[in-house]
């Protein structure tokens, strides 16, 4: 049987949230081709800010319109 469905307000992730996600995902030494995907309405950051912040620090984004993936 279900449990009965949970309820309450969804909080938008942050960038310590994204950097968290990145940091602990995308790590070469645990796998051959380590990538992360994010739905954009997660966030509270725009996608084009997100974007360019990951670029800024080595990551390759491939946008895909509601979400983003990181390699």
């Amino acid at each position: 049987m279900l449990s009965p469905k949970k309820t309450g307000n969804f909080t938008k992730k942050t960038w310590k949230d994204l950097d968290s996600l990145l940091q602990n995902t995308i790590d070469p030494s645990l796998k051959s081709h380590p990538s992360a995907t994010i739905f954009v309405s997660d966030y509270e950051m725009s996608k084009d800010d997100i974007i360019s912040e990951a670029q800024k620090n080595g990551y390759t984004v491939n946008d895909e319109g509601d979400y983003l993936e990181f390699y």
